[in-house]
């Protein structure tokens, strides 16, 4: 017999309810490494930390926030520190929660 239990949470992407009840997320978290991964029809770049095997992929806005912080080489991303908050925002027309990069250091 198998367990479909264990399949239920196997995604380890950040989003609102996991920094919601996280607070380990809530914490500064230092970028070990840029990689982009296929997520639904697109390409994406994602942060992985070194504290956590929780990942962020990068939306518009905050893929925008990193350029302007650390500049569009990600080999310089590697090493820095960014904080993570909640925001309000809008997802096909409904408002939700959403994972903003607050700062980058």
């Amino acid at each position: 017999m198998t367990d479909a239990n264990k399949y239920l949470n196997t995604n380890s992407n950040i989003n609102a309810q996991k920094l919601a009840e996280n607070k380990e997320l809530q914490k500064p978290l230092i970028i070990e490494s840029v990689e982009v991964d296929k997520i639904g029809e697109d390409e994406k770049l994602v942060l992985n930390f070194t504290s956590t095997d929780e990942r962020l992929p990068l939306n518009k806005t905050n893929l925008k926030t990193m350029i302007k912080a650390k500049g569009a080489n990600t080999d310089k991303w590697d090493g820095s520190q960014v904080t993570l908050e909640l925001v309000n925002t809008t997802f096909n027309g409904s408002a939700t929660k959403g994972v903003m990069i607050a700062k980058v250091v």
